[in-house]
């Protein structure tokens, strides 16, 4: 043990990466599983166990692992286990408000994000601009500097990013395309200028065509590309061959689209019979329905912490059968 906190004193990790990784290895040399009881209280230490897997080097890389670089996951003494398939921009956050319910995550991005260079946006006869992900706001205040221009926003967690960012007149739609355009068409004016949607080159819901029908003058600005996953991550498919994954979670369409084009297109050795699917909405579920799930949830509402409510109500369940 020694050995390892000096072997890593000058490698620049803070003090509890090399507690863990030191823990890893005893963990390993007992041939058990490691259980952080300890760590049960110290949530900003549990964020740390993200197993993040490099698509452009097929590693993993170690400030976001607990142990050895190359090493399979750790799980923690949750009683549910749940894979993540959002881009690996928004898995720190995800994994970090599952920690706080006890929940371990390891995470396979069916999506990786590209952000496109020289995006331009002219603000001239804008009435306002609409943002459909929390990638587009992250992005947005990159390509303008009026912070006073205002923007539709398609939920909270976008609203949110928008206002993170300095943006001032931001209104939010209910988490979803539909309640967006129901927002815009009751707050904006068809002769009061242009409405300028920003996202990738997929457009969910058809939004810019459902304004244009309603007679506004609405374009559709490109800021980024989306790359779909072609196959699953080595350490994905070992912790299902060991039965170790109890639910995945979907938080946008085309991530469960991407994850069932990938189960499909391969004859794995496993089935999702005893797996279950979580839904940030009806629209994402229908995307990955008849694919043998044990039960697919639906959240309550389209919000992160709706859905990780969801999770953590069967989690708690499955803890209460676990210790029956």
């Amino acid at each position: 043990m020694a050995a390892l906190w000096s072997r890593d004193q000058d490698l620049g990790w803070p003090p509890q990466l090399r507690r863990l990784d030191a823990l890893w290895v005893l963990s390993y040399l007992l041939r058990r599983d490691l259980i952080f009881w300890y760590l049960q209280d110290d949530l900003d230490v549990f964020s740390l166990l993200v197993n993040v897997r490099s698509k452009e080097c097929g590693k993993w890389r170690r400030g976001d692992f607990a142990g050895s670089e190359g090493a399979p996951p750790i799980w923690w003494g949750s009683k549910l286990k749940v894979l993540l398939t959002r881009p690996v921009e928004r898995v720190s956050a995800t994994v970090s408000a599952l920690a706080a319910h006890r929940i371990l995550s390891i995470s396979d991005p069916m999506l990786a994000v590209e952000p496109l260079r020289g995006v331009t946006i002219q603000l001239r006869q804008c009435q306002a601009l609409l943002v459909t992900s929390v990638t587009a706001a992250d992005l947005l205040s990159s390509i303008i500097s009026d912070r006073m221009i205002r923007v539709y926003a398609v939920g909270a967690a976008t609203a949110g990013k928008l206002l993170a960012r300095g943006f001032q007149n931001v209104k939010s739609a209910d988490g979803d395309v539909w309640a967006l355009f129901d927002l815009v068409k009751r707050c904006s004016d068809p002769l009061g200028g242009r409405l300028v949607h920003v996202g990738g080159e997929e457009i969910a819901g058809n939004l810019v065509d459902n304004l244009r029908a309603c007679g506004f003058c609405t374009e559709h600005i490109v800021a980024y590309r989306v790359q779909e996953a072609v196959a699953f991550a080595e350490h994905t498919l070992l912790a299902f061959e060991k039965g170790e994954v109890e639910a995945v979670l979907f938080f946008s369409a085309r991530s469960a689209r991407a994850f069932a084009r990938v189960l499909a297109s391969q004859k794995y050795p496993w089935a999702l019979g005893s797996v279950l699917a979580f839904c940030l909405s009806r629209t994402v579920a229908d995307e990955i329905k008849g694919i043998g799930w044990a039960q697919v949830v639906v959240s309550q509402q389209p919000t992160m912490a709706s859905l990780i409510e969801s999770i953590s109500v069967f989690s708690a369940s499955f803890a209460g059968v676990e210790n029956a």
